[in-house]
């Protein structure tokens, strides 16, 4: 079963802004946000039923100064059956990126 990945892309966009809306960046905020997004996304995943698949959760959160974010990853994949989501939100104080990588299993 292939991950829905237009859902999980505004399942991200949604959570961040929900749990980022109302806050100013901060070093200790955005580690502790950055986990707890991460484990949410992974969670509401595993409870569509894709058991089959590893998923990887990342989040970044940068202190917004107008400046320019670059964010790069490699994974060897099998491009048939993996997949990634991933999604944006941004405020005055801050910018979040989360992904998340589905690996299928067998």
């Amino acid at each position: 079963m292939p991950l829905p990945v237009n859902s999980i892309s505004h399942w991200y966009v949604n959570v961040l802004k929900d749990q980022l809306e109302d806050k100013a960046y901060s070093p200790e905020l955005a580690g502790q946000k950055c986990k707890e997004i991460a484990d949410m996304i992974k969670q509401r995943v595993k409870s569509e039923g894709y058991r089959r698949h590893k998923l990887v959760s990342t989040v970044t959160i940068i202190e917004n100064k107008n400046a320019a974010l670059s964010l790069g990853s490699r994974c060897v994949w099998n491009d048939k059956f993996d997949n990634y989501a991933d999604g944006t939100y941004k405020n005055n104080s801050l910018y979040a990126v989360g992904c998340l990588y589905g690996l299928y299993t067998e």
